[in-house]
Order: structure tokens, then C-alpha cells, then sequence
């Protein structure tokens, strides 16, 4: 596929395997540098303790994982939002919201229409003591 191929993405699930702070990270994802999605008021954390933590969100089902288990969360269906339509790379990153620092950077993927077909993509995201697994999808247009 040449770079003037359009695409469309969609996230399908976001994972903390470790959190980089003690008491869970304020997560929200980037596409260009523009929000796209924030875990907010919720933190991210690998082991949840309590009802405003997450292990993990499952944009494409609507549902959060819980300290309890899965929770129904309609406003979590990313595979419903319709993301723009995309001809060249873009940047996916995933931060974490500091208050009185800059926001850490936990990982950048560089998507194209390379990555169109190839099914589920899953990138790792390791950085500063912060561990997430990011899983999304590439269509061509």
C-alpha cells in the first residue's frame, strides 16, 4: 500500500500490567498530540482495590475491569467512534497525567495503511515504571 492510502483505526482495549504511580495512573491516550480519550476520574493500576481503579478498559464491548470484575460502561465504545479518516502515519501515544510535573509519555506507535489487514495490533507501552499493552485495528478505506 503506497502513503496515499486511506485508513481507519480503532482502539479495541487498553491493559495496565504495572502502574507507574503507587495509587494508579491518570491515563489518556493520543492520536497526533490531539485527546482522544482520558481515563479520568479513574486511575489505571494493575491490582484495583477500589471503585475508581481500572486494570483495564474493552473500548470495543463498552466494558471495564474492576476490582470486582467487568463493568458495563456504554460510554467506553471507542468501536462506535467514528475516528478520522487518516492518508499518512500518526502518532498513538499513551501519558499519564501528572499535576505538578509535564505528563509522562508511556509510549508512542507509529500507525499507517501498512497496518491495514493485519487484524488486531497489539504494541507495549514500557516506560518510566509504567507498563500498558495497547490493542487496536487498521481498515483500509
Amino acid at each position: 500500500m503506497n502513503n496515499g492510502t486511506r485508513y481507519t483505526m480503532q482502539l479495541l482495549s487498553l491493559e495496565c500490567i504495572e502502574a507507574q504511580e503507587l495509587d494508579g495512573d491518570e491515563i489518556y491516550i493520543t492520536l497526533n498530540r490531539q485527546t482522544l480519550w482520558k481515563a479520568h476520574p479513574e486511575k489505571m493500576i494493575n491490582k484495583p482495590t477500589h471503585k475508581r481503579q481500572v486494570r483495564s478498559y474493552d473500548f470495543a464491548n463498552g466494558r471495564k475491569l474492576m476490582a470486582d470484575g467487568w463493568h458495563a460502561d456504554p460510554a467506553l465504545q471507542l468501536g462506535a467512534l467514528p475516528l478520522p479518516v487518516q492518508d499518512g502515519e500518526v502518532h498513538l501515544q499513551v501519558w499519564d497525567k501528572d499535576f505538578l510535573t509535564s505528563d509522562d509519555l508511556l509510549g508512542d506507535a507509529v500507525i499507517s495503511a501498512r497496518d491495514a489487514g493485519r487484524g488486531m495490533i497489539m504494541v507495549v507501552f514500557e516506560r518510566d515504571g509504567g507498563h500498558y499493552n495497547l490493542t487496536y485495528r487498521v481498515d483500509a478505506e
